[in-house]
């Protein structure tokens, strides 16, 4: 039987050995893309632009969005967006990834600080070089180590009295074999497992960490922090799982407010683009919210453009029929959707 991917098989290989037998030295991130680039033009139907390009493949652009979050209401609104630089631009600029990010937050410091001074960040984001960057303009990190940190258990004896550096650490925890006599279990609703906290050392950060141990139904184990020792384990955990609010708004920016959908390729149009969706859907959120209704950005979009139409009908007509019945028929347009 024919594997159903022989002739998608075959057609990549035949760009390979040209690119192979040609005299071009590429690297092999940019031969990746040419070759799919190449497989695209042939089995995308119709027209062959960047929006058809971008739903048929799978790179694109990389943004980085700062978002607001409301813990209470576990809602996120969207405050700036900046495109990626590749790694040819960070190699220019003299740069990491990791330091452009401190960049970002350098650039809005003063604003961010007026409404928290806590950033919740995935896991490529716990180490030395972000936490350092963005304490130095006064911010605190809750983030997910990897589940192999070391980390150690604080030492709690009596001082010595010695000359010398007081002893901070007394030995390193044992994810397998937790000492839970040094530990708080806390009581989460909904949490599968058990979840503990207490104060530890991490030695890849160099500070104390309010650190949660999450211990799964499956003997595995996820490790979530704060550099602000000050907030309780169930905040750490709270404060990290409503991160994943971001990640709707990226969902919807790209299905209802255009996120992907720029074909421009100036830096700074795309930049426009990028932020104007985002802000779109702030305002969505917000009118939702005002008018009491249900978060569906389905359903919001519908409604919009349903009453844009009515309304551009009668514009158009250039008839002012009766205000009393336009508003009747605006009222019962307005909840149609829904």
């Amino acid at each position: 039987m024919t594997k159903i991917s022989e002739a998608l098989d075959q057609y990549t290989g035949i760009c390979k050995e040209a690119i192979v037998d040609s005299a071009a030295k590429l690297s092999k991130s940019f031969e990746k893309i040419i070759i799919e680039i190449l497989l695209l033009y042939m089995v995308v139907p119709g027209r062959i632009n960047f929006t058809q390009l971008g739903r048929y493949g799978k790179h694109g652009l990389e943004i980085m969005g700062l978002g607001l979050i409301n813990l209470d209401a576990h809602n996120c609104m969207m405050l700036r967006a900046h495109q990626t630089p590749g790694t040819s631009e960070l190699k220019m600029r003299n740069k990491s990834l990791t330091e452009h990010y401190i960049g970002v937050i350098k650039r809005y410091s003063k604003e961010l600080l007026k409404l928290s001074h806590l950033i919740v960040a995935d896991a490529f984001f716990s180490n030395s070089t972000f936490y350092n960057g963005i304490r130095e303009y006064g911010f605190h990190l809750i983030s997910r180590f990897r589940d192999d940190a070391h980390l150690c258990y604080l030492y709690e004896g009596e001082k010595t009295g010695k000359r010398g550096r007081p002893r901070v650490i007394d030995g390193k925890i044992d994810y397998k074999h937790l000492d839970k006599s040094r530990m708080q279990l806390l009581s989460i609703e909904g949490l599968m497992g058990n979840a503990y906290t207490l104060l530890a050392y991490s030695k890849s950060l160099k500070c104390k960490v309010r650190l949660v141990i999450w211990q799964m139904p499956d003997g595995k184990h996820k490790l979530f922090f704060s550099t602000d020792t000050t907030l309780t384990g169930e905040e750490v955990l709270d404060f990290y799982r409503t991160r994943f609010q971001i990640e709707f708004c990226y969902r919807d920016a790209k299905n209802y407010t255009g996120l992907m959908d720029c074909q421009a390729r100036d830096p700074w149009k795309l930049d426009f683009a990028f932020n104007a969706s985002f802000a779109s859907l702030n305002i969505a959120k917000l009118m939702m919210k005002e008018r009491g209704m249900d978060y569906s950005m389905s359903n919001f979009k519908a409604l919009m453009a349903g009453i844009f139409l009515t309304k551009r009908i009668f514009d158009v007509s250039r008839y002012r029929p009766n205000q009393t019945l336009i508003n009747h028929i605006f009222k019962e347009l307005f909840g149609c959707a829904a």
